[in-house]
């Protein structure tokens, strides 16, 4: 059982998940290129709204494009990571380097987030309304995911470690 899946007919349920991972993926690309588009737009609407505010459209927009290209890469690896565990057995160095990817890719996420928050209030100098609470709440997502995705790694790492004594001494 060392390496295989536990399907029945793993070519062709393996075949399936690809088509549905790969249509996924391509169907998501235009999704993000749409949502970019959106947050132009949105965040022009604010800025027409609040003109007093409107000088941090440019340096909010960066940093939430930065937010949502981390995790765009964020879902590549994981999709990655999918047609992996689908063709061969996860428990190898390789998964566990993808896993940390991922962790660092939120991490990411959430110290750009910080710095957004921290940027929004030294400009405003008080709280940013309902937006902020919406920016404190990703901002708290983003670092609970990010810690469990390391948890997870260490989890893998263990089981990898496991994996490789067992083999040796068998």
């Amino acid at each position: 059982m060392h390496g295989k899946t536990i399907l029945k007919n793993p070519g062709r349920a393996g075949k399936i998940h690809n088509v549905i991972l790969i249509v996924t993926l391509i169907l998501g690309i235009p999704v993000v290129c749409f949502g970019y588009v959106f947050l132009y737009l949105v965040s022009g609407e604010f800025a027409e709204a609040s003109p007093e505010i409107a000088f941090m459209r440019t340096p909010l927009l960066i940093f939430t494009y930065l937010i949502v290209t981390a995790i765009l890469a964020l879902v590549i690896v994981l999709l990655v990571f999918a047609i992996k565990s689908i063709r061969k057995n996860i428990f190898d160095q390789g998964s566990i380097r993808m896993i940390y990817t991922m962790g660092h890719l939120l991490s990411f996420a959430f110290l750009t987030a910080v710095v957004m928050i921290i940027y929004t209030y030294a400009k405003i100098g008080s709280e940013a309304g309902l937006v902020g609470s919406y920016m404190i709440l990703m901002t708290l997502i983003l670092f609970s995911a990010a810690n469990l995705i390391y948890f997870v790694a260490r989890i893998f790492q263990s089981a990898v470690s496991y994996k490789e004594e067992n083999d040796l001494t068998v």
